[in-house]
């Protein structure tokens, strides 16, 4: 699902996989200004319902500058917050994914 969420970024954004768009981590630490998606645990299964699960999702923004990082989080938090009921692009032939978008508080980094 991360694959299908950075998809659904990359549509909504100005973000482009793979150049200022990554998922789960940069390969790179020549790349300064950038937005990673990351999936810190494998989330909580239903017992009952064995296709709905619950994945943490998290967005990091990171950039040389405050307001850049600061910037680039609020694009992807407004593009995601309080969506219901979407469905993520299918990408690769891959499954239909339909689900809620819960956004916490945002959170950037910079080095500057």
């Amino acid at each position: 699902m991360i694959k299908e969420l950075c998809q659904y970024i990359e549509n909504g954004t100005g973000f482009t996989i793979g150049t200022d768009l990554f998922a789960i981590s940069v390969d790179s630490d020549l790349i300064d200004t950038c937005v990673i998606i990351a999936e810190p645990s494998p989330g909580l299964a239903n017992g009952i319902l064995t296709d709905y699960r619950q994945i943490p999702l998290v967005a990091y923004s990171r950039a040389t500058t405050r307001f850049t990082a600061r910037d680039n989080m609020y694009t992807v938090f407004d593009l995601l917050h309080g969506k219901a009921q979407i469905n993520l692009p299918v990408v690769d032939g891959g499954e239909t994914f339909r689900c809620n978008l819960e956004c916490g508080t945002p959170v950037s980094y910079w080095s500057g």
